[in-house]
């Protein structure tokens, strides 16, 4: 029996499928097993993309649902699906690195306090052309508390990509016990994978590498790393802060540390409303609104050039 399973919701983009495909098959770590469930679309290859990789060797469980059943639906699908030990979620657009699963292994296997090994993130468009880098996700490795953590995580920019740390290797155990604070699946909030991981931090020790391992595709064209245009903002606009602020009241409860996790979005919304506001508009004025994409040093960049992404 296989140690990893990686469940790949699934729906349509058969092209960008084979393309996440080609990379889980050149994955230097053989030891895990695809969970690829599909919400039906008006695609039928995705069928014959997965005869053809499993006749490749790439063990592929995989199952067309009848009905639609919704993006959460189908994360938390594959999820149920899975028996392993260790567990990733993998978008059916996602291009990982060769090296990727055998890295995550090889954190969590090397120190079993830890429940999660994620990596730095590069952002790829529609065309498959770089647009942005969110790295560095190793300032969120756990110390000594958990506590510090994760106020460190729910007090930085959302802009900075820190949710992509869902994407790491899960001990599957410990994610369910997670979930489970959350009723047992994504909340219903805004920023739900943002709450799924306050809820793990809060629990659990993580560890993350600045290698780039994961390319993480944007449903644009963007050129420009626009999402940065104002770093140090929240994030949510007024509207929906009160939604994520319930997400993370649920994520954080019975932990010690929800006083303090109040404050810190309570002072963040404070900036947004006033000095953010008005830094937004001269920036605007000035038409400098957006960022420059800053690449990793090139030891941690994905450096992985011929199977990129095609349309």
């Amino acid at each position: 029996m296989s140690r990893i399973s990686i469940g790949m919701p699934c729906y349509g983009r058969p092209a960008e499928l084979r393309n996440a495909l080609e990379h889980l098959a050149a994955q230097t770590c053989r030891d895990f097993r695809i969970i690829l469930h599909e919400n039906p679309s008006d695609s039928l290859m995705i069928g014959e993309l997965v005869a053809e990789f499993s006749a490749r060797g790439l063990a592929i469980d995989y199952l067309r649902h009848p009905e639609q059943i919704g993006i959460v639906g189908n994360f938390m699908s594959v999820l149920h699906a899975a028996r392993t030990e260790y567990f990733m979620w993998a978008a059916d657009d996602d291009l990982r690195h060769p090296d990727a699963l055998a890295v995550f292994l090889a954190m969590l296997e090397g120190d079993p306090s830890l429940s999660l090994a994620a990596s730095s993130v590069e952002v790829i468009n529609l065309a498959g052309a770089t647009i942005d880098w969110q790295l560095g996700f190793s300032r969120f490795t756990t110390g000594a508390s958990t506590r510090e953590t994760t106020l460190q995580f729910i007090a930085e920019p959302e802009l900075g990509g820190k949710a992509n740390m869902i994407y790491g290797l899960f001990r599957r155990a410990h994610l369910l016990e997670a979930l489970d604070v959350l009723g047992g699946t994504f909340p219903d909030c805004l920023g739900q994978d943002l709450v799924v991981l306050a809820a793990f931090l809060s629990r659990f020790r993580i560890a993350a590498t600045d290698r780039v391992l994961l390319r993480k595709r944007t449903g644009s064209y963007r050129t420009r790393p626009l999402a940065k245009r104002y770093p140090t903002d929240f994030g949510f606009t007024w509207s929906h802060y009160r939604s994520y602020l319930g997400g993370i009241e649920t994520a954080l409860r019975d932990t010690g540390i929800l006083q303090d996790a109040r404050a810190i979005l309570r002072a963040r919304m404070i900036h947004l409303l006033g000095f953010g506001a008005l830094r937004r508009a001269i920036l605007r004025a000035l038409k400098a609104e957006t960022a420059v994409a800053v690449p990793p040093p090139e030891h941690l960049a994905f450096a992985w050039r011929d199977q990129r992404v095609k349309r």
